[in-house]
């Protein structure tokens, strides 16, 4: 995802302090080509964490490079940002907040996060800049090295395996040192929006365990716990224990493909269970299915299932219907119509997989394809 800082001004005209009563004027001028000359505001997060709700609007960039938005629904220490929509996805500028006085923001200069002349805002972000900024850089060089391999090998496909596991060992590396200073930053600054939002980005990644996020999130002061956002991304975390592992894997409120309400039914005779959430439309699903299909042909019969619960809106049935259809998927298929069981349960990113064993106990989350196929053949060959 590229990031939208080619010289775009912001301005941002606002009205009052906390929720701003009156409509919210945001006028800006960029030199960046957006696609049908559109750009578009939105939550930086997950909108269940945003009192007001989901934040989407679009503004017409005219040919001199300027667009305004009149938005009533935004509130200040709440993380948005502008996205230019094409064909390949979406890109997405840095997150910025909004409080209420006039101001002007240089995209060129935005790093991971930008204000306006908020006083208690402006002032955390030095100390979030000090803590945060050193392990931008290492992202940045990382991220600019890899685009020099790619290119010098002549495209992704041909960059060899000793750099690709060179790459995922420094990034590991990186995330691991960047936790403990969210640790830390949370620890010494607990009534920190900007702690906050950088957790949430953290735990909507999953790149927290489940210890590691109640942890944190007990630093956080008596006001951040008890604000609408904090009180949401608890409950969330009280959704993820309740699919951690070693826990029996509850059971999901479904219907089949052509829509109705069945019973989850879980096979015990079977030695190990994938559970798999995903959709139709979703590209990291859709490229390990042909896999999922070898594995199932190679182990169905020894002792192991796959079960696919696909959250598809309700228009897109008939594509899940075809997809299931063409990759051959002759395993159990249930229907989370819209993903209205994936968001109570908190889970928010695709695929998302859950492995049980022979008791319906999570041993392992978010398994990957090739690390479920050498557990297969460790564990179910051995148990022949």
């Amino acid at each position: 995802m590229k990031i939208l800082s080619q010289y775009c001004l912001l301005f941002l005209l606002l009205c009052s302090q906390g929720l701003i009563s009156q409509n919210t004027i945001i006028k800006g001028k960029t030199k960046y080509n957006f696609k049908n000359s559109k750009i578009y505001l939105t939550n930086a997060y997950q909108y269940k964490y945003y009192e007001k709700g989901k934040v989407l609007d679009s503004s017409t960039v005219d040919s001199n490079g300027n667009f305004e938005f009149n938005l009533s629904n935004v509130k200040a220490n709440y993380p948005y940002k502008f996205i230019d929509r094409d064909d390949n996805g979406y890109s997405s500028s840095s997150i910025f907040f909004i409080s209420s006085k006039e101001t002007l923001i240089n995209f060129s200069d935005m790093d991971s996060l930008s204000v306006n002349y908020n006083d208690q805002l402006l002032k955390e972000k030095k100390a979030y800049d000090f803590s945060f900024l050193p392990l931008k850089k290492r992202y940045d060089q990382l991220y600019k090295e890899a685009d020099e391999a790619v290119t010098r090998y002549g495209g992704f496909q041909n960059v060899p395996k000793d750099y690709l596991t060179s790459y995922n060992k420094t990034e590991k590396e990186i995330i691991t040192d960047e936790k403990k200073v969210l640790s830390d930053y949370i620890r010494t600054h607990p009534n920190s929006p900007m702690g906050f939002w950088k957790f949430v980005d953290f735990f909507e990644k999953n790149l927290l365990t489940l210890p590691e996020a109640e942890s944190a999130f007990n630093n956080f002061s008596k006001d951040i716990k008890q604000s609408f956002y904090g009180k949401e991304l608890l409950n969330d975390i009280k959704r993820k224990k309740l699919l951690s592992i070693g826990n029996v894997f509850p059971i999901p409120a479904v219907s089949n493909l052509d829509q109705k309400p069945v019973t989850f039914t879980l096979n015990n005779q079977k030695k190990y269970t994938l559970v798999e959430f995903w959709f139709s439309h979703c590209l990291p699903c859709r490229r390990d299915l042909p896999k999922y299909k070898e594995i199932y042909d190679e182990y169905h019969l020894k002792g192991f299932t796959i079960i696919n619960i696909a959250t598809d809106r309700k228009k897109d049935i008939p594509y899940l219907n075809q997809t299931i259809k063409d990759f051959k998927m002759t395993w159990a298929q249930y229907l989370d119509k819209n993903g209205e069981q994936a968001a109570r349960w908190g889970i928010n990113s695709f695929p998302t997989n859950f492995l049980l064993n022979d008791k319906n106990e999570i041993i392992q989350i978010n398994i990957s394809v090739n690390q479920l196929n050498s557990f297969l053949l460790k564990n179910i060959n051995k148990n022949e």
